[in-house]
């Protein structure tokens, strides 16, 4: 694999380097990536504990991996996660003025 994926491992390297060099200079993109972890972190949480309020319905239905069982509101805790995964990605990469 490393024979056939060659190309992409150099171009890899090439960005590891670039964001290695990134990193020095700017040292206060650390604090970002930590607050960004943090902020996933959260947001996987709360996406979490909807889902489990939304399956715990009045039903003995106890699989918490069934995602027929909250209905409605499991659609929109779906469009919920896509909607703010999209947020967190698109905040990683905002240019600053």
């Amino acid at each position: 694999m490393f024979w056939f994926y060659s190309n992409a491992l150099r171009i890899q390297g090439i960005f590891l380097d670039y964001a290695r060099i990134f990193l020095h200079q700017v040292s206060g993109t650390f604090a970002y990536i930590f607050i960004f972890l943090i902020f996933l972190t959260g947001f996987i949480a709360l996406i979490t504990f909807q889902h489990v309020a939304f399956s715990s319905k009045s039903n003995s239905n106890s699989n918490f991996w069934d995602f027929t069982n909250p209905g409605l509101l499991g659609v929109f805790n779906i469009l919920e996660f896509i909607w703010g995964f999209q947020f967190l990605r698109d905040a990683c990469n905002i240019k600053s003025i």
